[in-house]
């Protein structure tokens, strides 16, 4: 029976062939399960995150994408600073809620908005979600690495999967402004093989993160 279940852990939950793609298409791909979407940098890269907010905490809001989205969308931005970047946060929270709503079929979406001055996960991870987008916008971006250089282990008595090792060398990091769209292990065909990524390291206020993430938290279950 462990071998049985070892052989069906490497088939399907560290198969090489599921790989990082560039494209916002590749999410529809059972064998992508990492989409970073390359951008020019923001405006703001070399303002302080700190200096782009008026709430430091941030905010927090659940997208109803069937009734007026846009009253939660400026609840969300309320405290934005600065009128570009206002605008850009605008346009990449409806495309990426959009996005995650195709992508899950679901209708409300989680989004959250916060300057970030610690590193918050600084262990190499999967999340439990089905889909979560992560875009910088001050400060240094997220760490990802391709599934191929991962190596999980399967315990025998649960069946459930933990990531062992990571070839560090491997690693690559979103830029500012880029769209970072992680499947997690929810996501269909995913179990156990979501894709892997940390915080980087944040050296207090000087090196803050403004950081935007959308995913389907509210939704997952």
């Amino acid at each position: 029976m462990a071998a049985a279940a070892a052989a069906l852990f490497r088939g399907a939950w560290t198969s090489k062939q599921i790989k990082a793609g560039h494209r916002l298409e590749d999410l529809q791909s059972g064998q992508v399960n990492i989409v970073h979407v390359i951008r020019r940098q923001p405006a703001v890269q070399d303002v302080p995150a700190a200096q782009l907010l008026t709430n430091q905490q941030g905010r927090q809001a659940v997208i109803d994408l069937r009734r007026d989205p846009e009253a939660a969308v400026a609840y969300l931005l309320e405290s934005v600073q600065h009128t570009q970047l206002q605008q850009q946060l605008q346009a990449d929270l409806l495309q990426a809620a959009q996005c995650i709503s195709s992508l899950r079929q679901v209708d409300h979406v989680r989004a959250k908005l916060e300057c970030i001055t610690k590193q918050s996960c600084p262990q190499w991870h999967a999340d439990t979600v089905g889909v979560r987008m992560l875009c910088t916008y001050a400060g240094p971006g997220t760490w990802y690495v391709e599934n191929k250089h991962v190596t999980r282990h399967l315990s025998p008595w649960t069946g459930s999967a933990s990531i062992a090792a990571v070839d560090e060398r491997c690693a690559a990091q979103a830029g500012p402004g880029d769209l970072l769209f992680l499947k997690g292990n929810l996501s269909r065909g995913m179990a156990g093989a979501g894709a892997v990524h940390k915080s980087p390291g944040v050296a207090g206020e000087c090196d803050a993160r403004l950081l935007l993430t959308v995913d389907d938290a509210c939704c997952s279950g």
